[in-house]
């Protein structure tokens, strides 16, 4: 997972950790270190001098960094140097990541076709997982599922919109005009469209067509693995692009 300067990630984290680190954020790591309770352990191969074990799951070289970052924001916002989101909506990303845990966990054992992290998934028409579909997190949980079903990230900006040292133009901030919203039929992401009277391949959402030789399968063949590509590489419309290569190629 790539790290970015700033930027809370909770999946970094065990269970265990999140759990100190809601009770325990906000303080000098000084005072935080001190509730972590090390066990010395016997190590047969000499090689450790000093072994400490951490039996409740909370490592100290893995919370420090963030406990001493958060506390240097909470100077420097003290003395008006900075603006940032604040103790309390670490908390909340935090106790986030540990609800959405639990809900993975109980629908695993609830239905045992569920997928364990949804949202390492795509969803065809029929709402059936995919593993590794287009628009799945990759290799590592990172976004969840809203009441709405759209994907949410897990980690947050520490500083928010305010992040320091970095320039912009003047113009950069002005708005955009606003655009009409394109319509679509709601068939669009059923399927691609084969237009056999000018042999070709055509996407609904974006009217892209990949044309075909008649009375060549291998053409036809051809045509489809082109515009599989462009459903999953198209930057116009990428959710419906994406529901549509995977109502119509599956995974």
């Amino acid at each position: 997972m790539k790290e970015v300067k700033d930027q809370f990630n909770p999946v970094k984290y065990s269970l265990a950790e999140c759990h100190f680190l809601i009770e325990h954020i906000g303080e000098p790591s000084y005072q935080a270190l001190q509730a972590i309770k090390g066990v010395q352990q016997f190590d047969s191969s000499g090689k450790d001098k000093n072994p400490i074990g951490y039996p409740d799951g909370v490592i100290p070289g893995r919370v420090k960094p963030i406990i001493d970052r958060v506390y240097e924001l909470q100077d420097l916002a003290s003395k008006g140097l900075i603006q940032w989101v604040g103790v309390e909506r670490v908390k909340a990303c935090l106790r986030n990541y540990i609800d959405q845990q639990a809900k993975w966990a109980t629908d695993k054992k609830r239905f045992p076709n569920a997928p364990r992290f949804p949202t390492m998934s795509s969803y065809d028409g029929k709402n059936r997982p995919h593993r590794g579909g287009p628009g799945s997190d990759c290799g590592t949980v990172s976004t969840y599922f809203d009441m709405e079903g759209n994907r949410q990230l897990l980690a947050i900006d520490l500083l928010g919109d305010n992040k320091v040292g970095e320039w912009r133009p003047e113009w950069a901030a002005k708005p955009e005009p606003v655009k009409a919203a394109p319509v679509f039929s709601p068939d669009a992401t059923k399927g691609i469209v084969d237009n056999a009277m000018f042999h070709r391949l055509e996407c609904p959402i974006c009217q892209h067509t990949e044309s075909y030789k008649v009375d060549s399968r291998a053409s036809w063949n051809a045509a489809r693995g082109r515009i599989s590509k462009h459903l999953r590489h198209d930057t116009k419309e990428v959710d419906l692009h994406r529901e549509l290569y995977t109502n119509e190629f599956g995974n």
